[in-house]
């Protein structure tokens, strides 16, 4: 899971993988490894899709303190280079779109990346890299800004899951909503996660967990995947931004605040 996107949301992550791998330190479950790729294929297969996602994410507080905080998030992607986000919950009602191919902002500068908070009815355009792993990299990279289970979409999940991992097991078949799942623990130098992969025809993500070990309290987050329609149909359009008024055009900094700090 890669350092910079992942949660570790951001993200989202066997001596026959280190072998692969050319990690001799590595030790993984065969059984953990062979679910994880199995997942992948799936992920990968799809070209344009869409799913769902639930999520409770311990931040700290003033005080210091971890909160916890709930989000809800609608997902289309068609790859390798375009997104639709609409993210709700305590206090946000976001959307985002990306168009690394074509224009997301359809006015004049053509920016590629927008974010809009209907709270505000403000919006930000800007340029991002082409492809949808350089745009999350990029938006870690100089906003610090991670995004739960970005590493489900791209076509090279598994690479991108098992990069930074030293040790992986396998737990057993667990329900998830009454699913019976895989259940798989990884490890990494700065981050634990676990994973949850529907056992049965079609291998999707049911459920990952994400501790941060290296910031205080170890803050956990909770995401919970469902609604997947690998065959998704999506109209252009969906991934371009049309400001309507009153929307105001701001800069990112008042639609993302807290996009700079690079320790959230």
């Amino acid at each position: 899971m890669s350092h910079n996107r992942s949660l570790a949301l951001p993200a989202i992550l066997s001596l026959v993988s280190a072998l692969a791998a050319g990690c001799s330190d590595r030790q993984i479950d065969p059984r953990a490894d062979q679910a994880l790729k199995d997942m992948s294929r799936t992920l990968a297969a799809a070209q344009v899709f869409r799913y769902n996602a639930s999520a409770v994410i311990e931040r700290p507080v003033e005080t210091g303190q971890l909160a916890q905080f709930t989000r809800r998030a609608a997902v289309c992607v068609a790859r390798p280079d375009r997104m639709h986000s609409h993210l709700t919950g305590e206090g946000v009602d976001r959307e985002l779109w990306f168009a690394g191919a074509g224009q997301a902002f359809a006015a004049p500068g053509k920016e590629s990346l927008v974010f809009l908070d209907h709270l505000k009815n403000q919006y930000a355009a800007l340029p991002a890299p082409n492809t949808l792993e350089a745009m999350f990299d990029y938006l870690a990279d100089t906003y610090g800004l991670t995004l739960p289970v970005a590493d489900l979409l791209f076509g090279n999940t598994y690479e991108s899951l098992i990069a930074n991992v030293r040790t992986g097991e396998y737990l057993g078949l667990h329900e998830i909503d009454g699913r019976p799942c895989h259940h798989l623990l990884f490890t990494q130098d700065n981050i634990d996660w676990q994973i949850w992969i529907d056992a049965g025809k079609t291998p999707l993500p049911c459920r990952l967990v994400i501790v941060r070990k290296t910031r205080p309290g170890c803050p956990q987050a909770t995401v919970t995947l469902d609604g997947w329609d690998l065959a998704a149909q999506a109209a252009d359009s969906e991934f371009q931004f049309t400001p309507q008024p009153p929307q105001a055009r701001v800069d990112v900094d008042k639609v993302l605040p807290r996009a700079h700090a690079k320790g959230e």
